[in-house]
């Protein structure tokens, strides 16, 4: 507050990253109650980001101003035909990266594609410690990988596993589902295979050492591969495809997968989150009017 020369009676409101909550609609959500006992009880897991509706609620309250927060990691606007998984007692469930990849979804739809999000379709790329590529019909998120279990690996994130094999190897070395979860989630990806989280110094051995030269080819290949499934949900009818995430900052792994995809439509590069920006954005159009804010029920 000091650093930007605000004071206390000219906020008018607080945006708060969303933590992990209940299946949503995307958009603007205003944090109530509900909201803050689910997140306080982990009620659909821990995340970091968990905590900030609840210190956003605290000042709210204090100021007596309203706290939102915007397409939260649990946005779910998935199609019904893209929530059958194959077994019916686990359905798909949607987890993204949503609120950085609707804000370049709207950026470049408006000012690359010169039309409103709403009625563009495009397929976004986050690009980061898990994967998320994601279809955007006409301002919904009709299909996503939970970048958890399925979709292409990242920097320490797994992503889809041959379920089986998997099975057989939990059973071998004899892994309870949260010592394999653990191992999945931040012991995989670019890291299990080469013992590094830092993609900087990865890449810089793309030409020096083989075992990284087949790892980054081998991102670039099941990212493009999901890209191209995607474009299947839209039929082909594809306006532009987004490449995000701090990932999007290398344009040696931007490049592999553009190779690949560039025949499907468009590419645009939009590297690092523009989550600050989403927040803010967010809520500033509802205040005024712009947006629908909705409740948490």
């Amino acid at each position: 507050m000091e650093e930007q020369e605000a004071r206390w009676g000219e906020i008018t409101a607080i945006a708060a990253r969303g933590g992990l909550l209940k299946p949503v609609r995307g958009g603007v959500i205003l944090i109530n109650q509900e909201m803050i006992t689910d997140l306080l009880a982990s009620r659909f897991g821990w995340h970091p980001s968990n905590m900030a509706p609840v210190v956003a609620s605290d000042i709210a309250r204090e100021r007596r101003i309203e706290a939102y927060i915007v397409d939260p990691i649990s946005t779910d606007e998935l199609a019904e035909v893209a929530r059958i998984s194959g077994f019916p007692d686990v359905p798909r469930r949607s987890f993204s990266h949503a609120l950085n990849m609707k804000m370049v979804g709207r950026e470049v739809a408006v000012s690359e594609l010169h039309k409103d999000y709403d009625s563009a379709n495009l397929i976004v790329v986050h690009m980061g410690g898990r994967l998320s590529v994601s279809v955007h019909q006409c301002g919904k998120m009709v299909d996503v990988n939970d970048g958890r279990s399925e979709g292409p690996f990242g920097i320490e994130g797994s992503g889809g596993l041959p379920v089986y094999e998997l099975l057989k190897y939990m059973e071998r070395n004899n892994l309870t589902p949260g010592e394999m979860i653990r191992r999945l989630h931040n012991g995989s990806g670019l890291y299990g295979y080469l013992g590094s989280k830092n993609f900087q110094e990865i890449e810089a051995n793309y030409d020096k050492d083989k075992r990284t030269t087949l790892a980054i080819d081998a991102l670039a290949y099941q990212i493009a591969k999901e890209v191209g499934g995607a474009s299947a949900v839209l039929k082909g009818k594809v306006d532009g495809i987004i490449i995000t995430g701090g990932l999007a900052h290398s344009q040696l792994l931007v490049n592999k997968i553009k190779e690949r995809i560039c025949w499907i439509a468009p590419v645009f590069v939009r590297p690092g989150e523009r989550e600050m920006d989403a927040l803010g954005i967010g809520v500033l159009e509802a205040l005024k009017g712009q947006r629908a804010i909705h409740n948490y029920v």
